[in-house]
């Protein structure tokens, strides 16, 4: 068979990286550490199965595109595809052919007890009953007719003949082999199968006994009837009747391993036809099954399609006919290898299903219980289910209920069903089966089947058409059931539970729904095996019984065995009476067989530890039952529990059925289900292991974070993409390095030693490699968190994120990632709002944990936000939210306090006229005339005189005011020289402004060098990021141009042009100064967000102006011939006069025709002249018609410019102005933190006295790197603050999840939510109140058997061993007791059921009241609060006028 070989996120195969996890993961000598293992093995087998869907085109879209295009669709690959799809079809085939057999019965003996039953019409010899097999004599064929539609059916087998001598005599005897070559088909056997099986006439095969005909030379060898039209068999047989040597030949199929072969297991076995006596159709006799049924190749194998509209779905299911004694290996390499039993996703269980096969009817709400439950635990841990496969009973309510659930799953290019529905079915037993047989065995059968037949008494019955997979299992008997059958299922489900690589290691679960006698004997038998048992109470007969049993056995501590009072087991007597006592007809049989049923439902009792019951009158979690019954199973440790429980996402039966302790003993253990319920997203699981002692600092090492990152971006491949088109890096796997790399770009900054130092090993030459796979971090919570945002597992980045040690910092990291993702992926035109949505939710997190702290302490609050953070580049949270474009947090009002304190700082009052006065005369800072900050001498105290100077000149209010000043000195300079000064050579004053400007550049230059950024590319793209950085650069640039365009005369008009136009920039530059405006501000904004309109809007625009000035020049001069010198004339007429005419200067002297004179009679044009360079034809046309439609053409134009066009663009610009303008304050307070930002980095002298103190920064900084001997340390100083700050900021995060727990409880939602809470639960007590009026009698003793089949126990009561004269003179009222019991049980049933309705419709009705109650409370609470938010809001209008107009007066 041809492997597909896939890559391993590692770079390894994939087969090569499941056993290296094997090795780590799994325990070899344990049980569940088998399924462990391989459940784990399994999400990495659908990780790597959702790589194949990153191919750009499918097979069809190849086809077709190719096919449009034109391209030959006979390629390499499409031959290679086909070529393989051939071969992976004669694989399959040969292993079908090689390694499944079927049985047929070849002896007809009537079995006189069945004559009863209806038989065909037979053509052989008159029988009354049909075979000891259950098959009439018309479907009794011979050995010959077997062995030649084998022959027939297999492709592989060449036939060779072989004489051996026999022992007994000396005749020689031809003994035929079948052995394994690569033929396609033996010639010469034309019939198919399904033909031969329609012979009337029985023929029996024969063999040569005499040695005359052994050795007549009319024998063929079996070579030479290759060739011919007729078999050998069929050849021989003719000449044994002329010879009137005819006996029956003894067909043995056998697998036989070749000595010395090593491949001998995956050969083709030998089938050998061995001569032994005939047996005859005979009406009596001895029938011994080892002998009447032979096994031969199958001959049922394909797919069936359901034509039943109400059943199956769309993809056909798989079925083969296999024999009972094909080895168990061999039907799970089927299932694995063939069938894909573990595509797309792994089975984590298996429910085996037992119940009624007939007559059973479940409606009604019962019947969706059922379904819903089923549906869940199925989808929960993608359940095979085993069913019996036929369209009856129990099989059928499943059915039923897959179907309503079922879902395809993508697997690569296929669609694959999302549940499996196995049926496990006898083949005699199915109805029509002679469509399954193949016609030709080279292919597979597609048969189409109606599952919807009338079912007979006694006859075969249909498959459901709503399972998946057909296992028919062919025991040779037909119309009954053999051991065989029921020794096949036991021997495959102990396949399925065995641990890998003997079986599949998938634990089994059995259903008991209803049911008859067998099957309490088959819930016995699989009990005693530990296989757990859900007993579904109130679907009937054998579940109703077993649940009974249960429910009123006591388990004795002392002793281990279980008690019950003998008025139960009354009861259960008379249950099992009315269940099974009609079908039992002879009474003596009836009285021993109700005996043994008694005993095995005893049986099944004394296992009530793997018991669990659930009552579908009542209960409504069937799912739950399910699940919680396998964690009952033996051998069981409580880390494969665990594992269980978080595979499921059942923290329900973790925290009720496993972790009864406070905590985890051995924590070593639990990392590996730990790291795989972080990949797959258990939050709740992952909340109770921390809540149980779960030390996630311990667990979180440098290799598990690797490994999260790698195995939940397996399937999840938006990372590899952000690496790639984001940081430039391209990598099939990701290290930590990598995760730095893209912080690093997306927030400018990040430094953390073990994510720099883990890197991939090929680098290692250049660097020197340190293994830190090993080390943990200080803040494993911080770690998960930018996992989870990174990998998309958003319940857990809320998990994380309040259990970070510093949440309101990682609510802005997260915030700021978020809405630079958003940036990304903006350019790519995907959907971004979730990503919006993300970035809102953490805002709003940071505002009100900024809200609680200030709250809280307004001081630690401002100190909060200014907090550096190493980590993020020594960045405080505002310069982050800043990064991350967080508008919403820089408007908080704390953050704007500390943006107002840091605009005037190192002041407690600075006004604007103080500001100017004391910039032009700085003496004036010595005065009370400014408010300096207490506190920021060297001591602690007041600053020295020059100090004072130092701390003005530093403020950004200053360094605003000075560059303000500045600036518009420059704009004054400027204009002079472009209205007096501009001359051919350089003037005194364009040399001072061209200094000027140079030493602005040289500032530029400067703020580009202090960027945060590590590379030039990085520094330069930060600076940009500003609109008026660019505008700068722009205003440099053409300086720059124009200075060059001036040293070349030829170039001076376009130099003075260019100066020109620089000035008018040099104008708009002076709108930076208005951003500290509180009303010009959102007005700059709201102009810049028009450019992209107004640009828009030309496009549309010009559209319409060329289709106007075409035309209309067009039909003004008709005849007007092509000069260059007029071209550029005729194109500023086309473009530039519609334009005015849109704005209302319409010169309809311009529109009209051009008088040209006509033409001569001949056609011949005048000789060319100033006036009249051209003629038109006269007799053709006449010019002056055309003054008629130029004005139209105008009226239309003005109808689309003026109406429409200018409309539209008013619209626009209204839309964009009210949507800044609702946020204009945000916006205004945005543009403010930028300024102060901006300037408090700026030197305190404004160009062009910036220069001096550039050069002292310089030296500065030369002296630093070079004389400095210690640098300034001071973390050890503020070591106490910063703690003091982290334990306030985790106080914050307490106070906030409180707040967020008590508006949770107080919603209308959660108050309801928990009243049906209690409500359920006391309804749950009086329905399971015991009755206190009912008397059972006696205990018994359940470990003894209660009803022994001696003939001395002549009466059901006499349960004790000794003391029989005591039993006699109590039997009477003990009998009477019992009868007394039976009747009063269903009236306390009736009187307990009636309470609790009584009860429930009381509760309901208070439910009710309550429910309103809480609505109209509910909707009285909204009200309040909306007119509370407008009075609120109302006041914070005002109180912001308020600020401002006092902000204006300290200012004047």
């Amino acid at each position: 068979m041809a492997e597909v070989r896939k890559r391993g996120p590692y770079g390894a195969s994939a087969d090569q990286f499941r056993t290296s996890k094997i090795s780590v993961r799994s325990n070899a000598d344990s049980y569940l550490g088998s399924i462990y293992a391989s459940t784990i093995l399994s999400m990495e087998n659908d990780d790597e199965l959702a790589q194949e869907k990153a191919q750009i085109l499918n097979d069809q879209q190849w086809v077709l595109q190719r096919k449009k295009i034109g391209l030959s669709r006979r390629t390499k690959r499409s031959l290679t595809k086909v070529n393989n799809f051939k071969d992976r079809k004669k694989t399959v085939l040969e292993f079908i052919s090689t390694n499944f057999t079927r049985r047929e019965c070849c002896n007809f003996i009537s079995d006189e007890s069945r004559k009863t039953r209806p038989m065909a019409a037979s053509p052989g010899p008159k029988s009354n009953g049909p075979c000891f097999c259950g098959a009439p004599i018309d479907e009794h064929l011979p050995r010959a007719v077997h062995l030649k539609a084998s022959w027939k059916q297999n492709p592989f087998e060449t036939i060779k003949e072989e004489e051996e001598t026999d022992s007994t005599t000396d005749s020689v005897v031809p003994i035929l082999k079948v052995e394994e070559t690569y033929r396609p088909s033996l010639p010469g056997s034309t019939e198919s199968p399904r033909d031969l099986l329609k012979v009337k006439k029985a023929q029996p095969f024969v063999v040569f006994s005499s040695p005359e005909v052994s050795n007549s030379q009319d024998v063929p060898s079996l070579r030479d009837y290759n060739s011919r039209p007729q078999s050998a068999i069929s050849r021989a047989t003719e000449i044994a009747k002329e010879s009137g040597q005819m006996t029956s030949v003894e067909t043995t199929s056998s697998l036989r391993m070749e000595k010395g072969d090593p491949n001998s297991q995956r050969r083709a076995v030998p089938i050998v036809a061995e001569a032994t006596p005939t047996h005859s159709y005979k009406e009596t006799g001895e029938w011994n099954e080892s002998l009447a049924i032979q096994d031969f190749p199958t001959n049922a194998y394909g797919q069936i399609e359901f034509i039943n509209e109400d059943e199956g779905s769309l993809k056909p299911s798989k079925y083969i006919r296999l024999s009972d004694k094909t080895p168990m290996h061999v039907v799970k390499e089927l299932l694995t290898d063939y069938w894909g039993i573990y595509e797309p996703h792994r089975p984590h269980l298996a429910l085996s299903l037992i119940g009624g096969a007939k007559n059973f009817r479940m409606e009604g709400r019962k019947k969706e219980t059922f379904k819903k439950g089923l549906i869940s635990a199925a989808k929960s841990t993608n359940a095979l289910i085993l069913t019996g496969g036929t369209n009856t009973g129990t099989m059928k309510l499943v059915g039923d209920a897959i179907r309503e659930g079922q879902f395809m799953v993508q697997n690569g290019d296929k669609l694959s069903r999302g549940l499996k529905l196995m049926g496990l079915c006898s083949f005699g037993y199915i109805k029509d089966r002679d469509l399954l047989i193949n016609d030709n065995p080279n292919e597979f059968n597609y048969v189409r089947y109606n599952s919807n037949q009338e079912i007979k008494k006694g006859d075969n019955v249909p498959l459901n058409g709503d399972h998946t997979h057909f296992i028919m299992v062919d025991d040779g008997s037909r119309y009954r059931f053999f051991s065989g059958y029921t020794n096949f299922i036991t021997k495959f489900e102990t396949m399925i539970r065995d641990p890998e690589p003997q079986g599949l290691g998938i634990p089994i679960v059995t259903l008991l729904l209803e049911g008859g006698k067998d099957a309490i004997r088959i819930v016995k038998d699989r009990l005693k095996e530990g296989i757990a048992c859900v007993v579904i109470e109130g679907s009937g007969r054998a579940a109703d019984i077993i649940s009974y049993a249960y429910r009123n056995a006591v388990k004795n501590p002392k002793t281990n065995t279980y008690t019950m009072k003998e008025g139960h087991i009354a009861h259960l007597m008379k249950m099992l009476e009315t269940a099974y006592g009609t079908y039992i007809k002879p009474k003596a049989a009836r009285d021993e067989q109700m005996k043994d049923i008694m005993n095995w439902t005893i049986e099944c009792i004394s296992h009530s530890d793997i018991i669990t019951i659930f009552d579908i009158r009542r209960e409504t979690q069937l799912d739950t039952k399910i699940l919680s019954a396998l964690l009952k199973s033996d051998n069981m440790s409580l880390h494969q529990q665990l594992f269980f429980a978080m595979i499921w996402d059942r923290i329900d039966l973790a925290e009720e059925k496993i972790l009864v302790k406070d905590t985890l003993n051995t924590m070593d253990s639990l990392h590996e289900i730990m790291l795989q319920a972080l990949v797959l997203e258990r939050t709740n699981f992952i909340e109770l292991l921390v809540m149980n002692g779960f030390v996630m600092r311990t667990f979180l090492t440098v290799e598990r974070l690797r490994r999260l990152y790698n195995e939940s971006t397996l399937r999840w491949r938006e990372l590899h993409f952000q690496m790639k088109n984001l940081v430039g890096i391209p990598c099939n796997e990701i290290y930590l390095r990598n995760i730095h790399k893209l912080l690093v770009t997306l927030l400018k900054d990040h430094d953390h030693s073990l994510y720099q130092l883990d890197r991939p090993p090929k680098n290692e030459k250049k660097h020197r490699r340190v293994d830190v796979s090993t080390k943990t971090f200080e803040e494993p919570y911080v770690e998960l968190f930018l996992w989870a945002i990174f990998t998309n597992k958003q319940s857990l980045i809320d998990f994380c994120w309040k259990r970070c040690g510093q949440p309101m910092l990682m609510a802005i990291v997260a915030g700021a990632i978020y809405s630079k993702m958003g940036n990304f992926y903006r350019r790519y035109n995907k959907d971004i709002k979730i990503l919006t949505d993300r970035k809102a939710q953490f805002q709003k997190r940071a505002n009100m944990l900024m809200e609680i702290a200030y709250e809280a302490d307004p001081n630690k609050g401002y100190s909060l936000l200014e907090k550096r953070n190493k980590r993020w580049g020594g960045r405080n949270f505002m310069q982050l939210g800043y990064i991350g474009h967080l508008r919403t947090f820089i408007a908080n009002p704390t953050c704007q306090s500390v943006v107002n304190s840091n605009w005037i700082r190192g002041f407690l009052k600075l006004p604007w006229f103080s500001c100017l006065i004391c910039l032009i005369l700085p003496f004036l800072t010595w005065t009370p005339i400014v408010t300096f900050m207490g506190g920021l001498g060297d001591d602690g105290g007041k600053l020295t005189w020059f100090q004072k100077l130092y701390v003005f000149y530093r403020a950004p209010v200053v360094k605003y005011t000075g560059t303000c000043i500045s600036f518009l000195a420059l704009i004054t300079l400027y204009s002079y020289v472009a209205l007096y000064g501009y001359r051919n050579d350089f003037q005194m004053a364009e040399l001072i402004l061209y200094t000027w400007v140079a030493i602005l550049i040289v500032d530029e230059c400067r703020e580009v060098v202090m960027e945060p950024s590590k590379k030039l590319s990085g520094k330069l793209s930060d600076h940009m990021d500003s609109v008026w950085n660019k505008f700068d650069f722009i205003i440099y640039s053409i300086m720059v141009i124009n200075i060059v365009l001036k040293l070349f005369p030829a170039t001076f008009e376009v130099s003075r042009v260019i100066f020109a136009v620089n000035c008018s920039f040099f104008y708009i530059r002076v709108f930076r100064i208005y951003h500290a405006s509180r009303s010009l501000g959102p007005k700059l904004v709201i102009f810049h967000r028009m450019i992209p309109e107004i640009i828009t809007f030309m496009f549309l625009l010009i559209v319409f102006i060329l289709a106007y000035g075409v035309a209309n020049q067009a039909i003004i001069d008709p005849y007007r011939q092509f000069q260059w010198n007029s071209f550029w004339k005729l194109l500023f007429q086309i473009v530039f006069l519609p334009y005015w005419q849109m704005y209302g200067e319409l010169s309809l002297d311009s529109i009209e025709v051009r008088q040209t004179p006509p033409c001569p009679v001949n056609g011949s044009f005048y000789e060319p002249t100033n006036d009249f360079p051209h003629c038109y034809p006269a007799e053709i046309e006449h010019i002056s018609d055309y003054n008629y439609v130029t004005p139209a053409f105008l009226a239309i134009y003005l109808l689309i410019g003026n109406v429409m066009l200018l409309n539209l663009l008013i619209a626009i610009f209204t839309a964009v102005f009210e949507e800044v303008h609702e946020n204009s304050n945000d916006v205004w307070k945005w543009e403010m933190y930028r300024l102060v930002e901006e300037y408090d980095k700026k030197p305190g002298l404004a160009p062009p006295l910036v220069l001096f103190e550039d050069i002292w920064k310089l030296l500065k900084g030369i002296w630093k790197q070079t004389c400095r001997k210690r640098k300034e340390n001071l973390d050890s100083y503020m070591q106490e603050a910063l703690e003091t700050l982290r334990l306030f900021e985790r106080d914050c995060m307490s106070a906030f999840q409180g707040r967020m727990s008590r508006n949770s409880a107080e919603s209308l939602d959660q108050r309801i939510k928990a009243l049906e809470m209690k409500t359920n639960q006391l309804l749950e007590l009086f329905e399971e109140a015991p009755d206190d009026q009912a008397n059972w009698g006696e205990v018994i003793d359940m470990d003894k058997k209660l009803y022994e089949t001696d003939s001395s126990s002549d009466s059901d009561d006499d349960l004790d061993g000794d003391h029989s004269k005591n039993r006699k003179q109590h039997r009477p009222k003990r009998k009477s007791l019992r009868m007394n019991v039976v009747e009063s049980d269903p009236k306390s049933a009736r009187i307990q059921t009636a309470r609790s309705s009584r009860i429930s419709r009381r509760l309901q009705v208070d439910i009710a009241n309550v429910k309103e109650q809480l609505e109209a409370m509910q909707e009285n609470r909204k009200a309040e609060i909306e007119q509370m938010h407008r009075v609120q809001t109302a006041q914070n209008e005002r109180l912001e006028i308020m600020i401002a107009e006092l902000l204006n007066v300290n200012n004047k």
